[in-house]
């Protein structure tokens, strides 16, 4: 699925509603017992992993002292690869620009972004959506669709060593999947192209 349609799809179902329900709704351990590869070390991750049918969102505290830290998003019972999104704290502070992390979920399809699209090929290219919490500026949220369901992680790399994963099983919602394909080809009917009008009028929180 191209980038700007899953944007276009998270936007939608959780301006109408459904995809909110989701952090009601999860596979994955308790933040507290998360997966965790080593216990050494003042840095484990609080990772939260969320989601339904092909889709999820999860968030993770990024602490202030990590330098060079990636995310990996993969499934890894279909090998699908969502990509590795580099220096996440740099960018998160605007000291660099490699990755689109919106300041809030709201900025999504607003006015701005939509222009912005048009030369930052951030926008349109990445399969992974990041956008700050509202509460807490030191968490990064994402969300995104794989293909097809499976087991998923985000792995959290640094100097190019795995400090952490969280793994979720994503599994099939028939309903959730028909919203998902019937929202794809709203956007193909549109034009191919996701427009200000398909936005939500109150986009929900970060949380």
């Amino acid at each position: 699925m191209k980038p700007m349609r899953l944007i276009a799809i998270f936007v939608l179902v959780s301006g109408i509603g459904c995809f909110c329900k989701l952090w009601g709704q999860t596979n994955s351990p308790p933040p507290a017992t998360a997966a965790k590869l080593s216990e050494k070390g003042a840095n484990l991750v609080d990772l939260h992993l969320q989601s339904k049918d092909r889709m999820f969102r999860g968030q993770i505290k990024v602490d202030p002292s990590w330098k060079h830290t990636s995310f990996r998003f993969v499934n890894v019972t279909t090998k699908q690869d969502l990509g590795t999104y580099t220096d996440i704290l740099e960018n998160m502070k605007g000291g660099v620009a490699t990755v689109k992390i919106y300041n809030h979920q709201s900025d999504i399809f607003s006015d701005e972004d939509m222009k912005e699209a048009k030369t930052n090929p951030l926008i349109t290219q990445q399969k992974v959506v990041f956008f700050k919490d509202d509460t807490d500026s030191t968490v990064v949220c994402f969300t995104s669709t794989f293909d097809d369901v499976g087991t998923v992680q985000v792995q959290v790399i640094q100097n190019g060593k795995m400090l952490e994963y969280g793994e979720t099983k994503l599994t099939r919602d028939a309903a959730f999947s028909t919203l998902i394909q019937s929202t794809d080809q709203a956007i193909t009917d549109a034009g191919g192209a996701p427009t200000n009008q398909m936005k939500p009028s109150q986009p929900p929180s970060g949380k």
